[in-house]
């Protein structure tokens, strides 16, 4: 399955481990499993490193308990997860391996083995042992016991979108548009990517938050959400992944440089760096910062609107998809295929290198994997009523929406820049009154001197002409890579900042002003050489030049961008 779920386990959860740390002999020794007869030998050793992914002199006895999930990969790709609670005053970690990766669950069912009687944790790892996997969403209870917690649908766990670790991971990043941005574009690339913080319960609902970006499509490289110390070496991995490091570890390893090109989101120190320039398209990209403005009401979002609004920038990108599937018409009972190239030459004229670049340059696993199971089940004659199937036909609505986000940005910056320019010209008329009035009285001057009348020597200092909001950082010029006349949002690559409603970065050189010389300013009397030439005058040519720069291509019109009927196609396979 391209989930990488395991649909094969009969019990609610494999097995139960407790693991103490013993530190005179350095060595983590087993005190208690449950069912006694697992056989457990092939993975015991890597079980033990996973749940104690911290060196034991970073630990503290002072230090609060630390619930964390890491992963087990078998031959077959398939993940099994470790549910873990750490104690360090006590040294020891609990752990529940399932084929279920709900993260709330087994923290509400580690916490009450932690509290709970000998004779009634027993009885309760009996019970669930012995639950069967959950069909859809389930309550689980037990009459004699008190606990009462509710199991995630298992089948839809990494497709719904009333998950609470992406609500977790907007959290951690203090609801930074821009971070959450990057991260998504680097995962559409299939980069290699860390996520570090000091609290291993932050990097495990990172981690699994930003697996649910990507939705419906799953992750198919390497992933690990908490990488012990031990096995730092996986960071050299020459292939994508997705790695949660504990902050202490990333430390001792020092300069990242030496393992080559990755991304690294830091949610300790609200960073993200990136050594590639994965830049979303500008339409999308300005689509996702409509959506995702929540800096100034937190509260009022819930995991819903922030899945959705990455489903749909999704469904942007890969929503023509059918517009691929052909069928032999000669042949009766001829299998559906996909042809990438039909896929691209559907594709608005905007979005159509990039998508190529996905899908053709790049061959990304996770769409193609999802291709191979449409494929398969159209040819067995499964149907999908996903979420996301049946929003395919907003395609063209989300994309004028794209569109229309990018339009109105580009008008919100005409407008700054005209108010810029109507401030300069009044600031210029003002300026060149006070040179006419200089002038004319230089002329008195002169004649007073003639009558030999003793006047104090004039200096004149003109003033310094900026908008009255202060200096206007232009806009970053188009990059080599994408067509002349697009924002390129180079602040992608790497933020420190806390405020997400800067449009633009501002680089060093990026300020206006205009500082007349006194050489020139005795040259405002003439009247071809007027300061309110826009020819002339360096500011508002300055101003005409990046005006040119952001706006000089038109936006695309919706005519202009009018991608091919695929309702043929629709109707036809679904």
């Amino acid at each position: 399955m391209a989930s990488r779920m395991r649909t094969n386990a009969p019990n609610l959860f494999d097995a139960f481990y407790i693991f103490k740390y013993n530190i005179g002999a350095l060595n983590i020794a087993s005190i208690k499993k449950y069912p006694e007869d697992i056989d457990d030998h092939a993975s015991l050793e890597a079980i033990k490193k996973f749940c104690f992914p911290k060196k034991i002199t970073n630990w503290s006895a002072s230090d609060p308990v630390a619930f964390f999930t890491f992963t087990l990969t078998d031959g077959q790709g398939l993940f099994t997860f470790g549910h873990c609670r750490f104690s360090p005053s006590r040294q020891t970690c609990n752990c529940i391996l399932s084929a279920l990766p709900d993260i709330t669950f087994f923290k509400q069912a580690l916490g009450y083995l932690a509290i709970a009687p000998e004779n009634e944790s027993e009885l309760f790892l009996q019970y669930v042992y012995h639950t069967p996997m959950p069909v859809g969403e389930q309550t689980v209870k037990f009459p004699d016991l008190m606990f009462n917690a509710t199991i995630r649908d298992f089948n839809k766990y990494f497709s719904s979108f009333n998950e609470m670790e992406v609500l977790m991971l907007f959290n951690s990043v203090q609801f930074s548009s821009n971070h959450i941005i990057s991260l998504y574009a680097s995962m559409l690339k299939e980069r290699r990517i860390i996520i570090t913080a000091t609290r291993l319960e932050t990097i495990t609902n990172c981690v699994y938050g930003a697996l649910k970006l990507l939705y419906p499509f799953h992750w198919q490289s390497i992933f690990v959400p908490i990488l012990p110390s031990d096995l730092v070496d996986q960071l050299m991995a020459p292939m994508p992944y997705i790695i949660g490091v504990p902050k202490e570890t990333l430390l001792a390893v020092g300069d990242l440089s030496q393992y080559g090109e990755m991304v690294l989101l830091d949610i300790d120190n609200q960073s993200f760096q990136s050594d590639t320039d994965d830049m979303l398209p500008t339409p999308i990209y300005k689509f996702l910062l409509k959506n995702l403005k929540i800096k100034d009401s937190p509260t009022s979002i819930n995991p819903d609107v922030l899945v959705r609004a990455f489903m749909k920038a999704t469904i942007i990108i890969f929503g023509r998809y059918r517009s691929g599937l052909c069928k032999a018409e000669a042949e009766q009972n001829s299998k559906i295929t996909w042809d990438r190239q039909r896929f691209i030459d559907a594709q608005p004229v905007d979005l159509r290198s990039y998508a190529q670049a996905l899908v053709c340059e790049e061959g990304v696993q996770y769409f193609e994997r999802y291709i191979d199971e449409k494929l398969e089940a159209l040819n067995n004659g499964i149907g999908s009523n996903e979420e996301f199937d049946r929003m395919l036909r907003n395609v063209d609505e989300f994309y004028q929406e794209a569109l229309d986000a990018n339009r109105n940005f580009k008008d919100s910056i005409q407008g700054v820049v005209s108010g810029v320019k109507t401030s300069t010209n009044a600031a210029i008329l003002s300026f060149k009154d006070t040179v006419q009035q200089t002038l004319k009285k230089k002329s008195r001057i002169k004649i007073r001197k003639a009558k030999s009348v003793p006047v104090t020597p004039y200096s004149f200092a003109p003033p310094i002409l900026t908008s009255p909001d202060g200096p206007l950082p232009p806009p970053p010029l188009p990059s080599e890579a994408e067509p002349e006349g697009r924002i390129s949002p180079a602040h992608l690559l790497h933020f420190n900042r806390q405020d997400d409603n800067f449009p633009l970065p501002v680089s060093s050189n990026a300020v206006i002003t205009s500082t007349p010389s006194s050489q020139n300013a005795g040259n405002h009397s003439n009247e071809n050489n007027s300061t309110t030439n826009p020819i002339t005058n360096p500011f508002i040519r300055i101003l005409n030049e990046e005006s040119a720069n952001l706006f000089g291509t038109p936006t695309p019109t919706p005519v202009e961008n009018n991608v091919p009927s695929s309702q043929s196609n629709w109707e036809k396979f679904e």
